[in-house]
């Protein structure tokens, strides 16, 4: 049937039942504590409340990755997934801004910035997103002890991507559409 053995069925030796194992994407009941300290420690932007463009990110990726570790998964489901998961330029924006708000590393850097500016918001939010990028290479040229390459990464903007034709998971390839037009397996 072409089911991976970790997904078959397993006969319970002690009660003779037939049970399914656990999904990959579900937790075990142990590990639920943890779960609820995350959510718990998740910094939030402002008051207790997440605006409503957050909580529909954060709802569409939920239903992405439940859609992605399905058991079973249709090329037809891959194709409508490319389509759901397109952002506008906007929306790639305002997510690379909340990450970098919401990164440790970067605080600093924002204090710093917002203290040259004499605390002027207005400037600081303008000038930062540009100057940032050039601040992390004049570290990277002079201070190479304190770089840290993923911050450097996130202070670029989120436009540059690398473009893969496949992956693997789990042993099983996976190449984009463009890729699989004209194969067949």
């Amino acid at each position: 049937m072409g089911i991976r053995s970790k997904l078959w069925l397993v006969e319970n030796k002690r009660t003779k039942k037939t049970i399914m194992p656990q999904a990959g994407y579900t937790n075990h009941p142990q590990k639920k504590a943890k779960v609820f300290q995350w959510l718990h420690n998740i910094k939030y932007p402002h008051g207790p409340y997440l605006q409503s463009y957050v909580v529909d990110t954060l709802v569409a990726l939920s239903k992405l990755f439940k859609r992605i570790c399905a058991k079973e998964l249709k090329k037809s489901d891959v194709r409508s997934l490319e389509e759901d998961i397109i952002l506008s330029n906007a929306e790639i924006k305002v997510a690379h801004k909340s990450v970098l708000q919401h990164y440790d590393e970067a605080e600093r850097y924002f204090k710093s910035h917002l203290e040259r500016h004499d605390g002027n918001e207005v400037i600081h939010k303008r000038v930062f997103p540009n100057y940032f990028p050039i601040w992390m290479m004049h570290i990277l040229q002079h201070f190479p002890d304190s770089y840290d390459p993923e911050l450097h990464l996130l202070a670029g903007e989120p436009h540059s991507h690398i473009v893969c034709a496949g992956y693997f998971v789990n042993v099983v390839k996976f190449v984009t559409s463009e890729q699989d037009e004209g194969h067949a397996t």
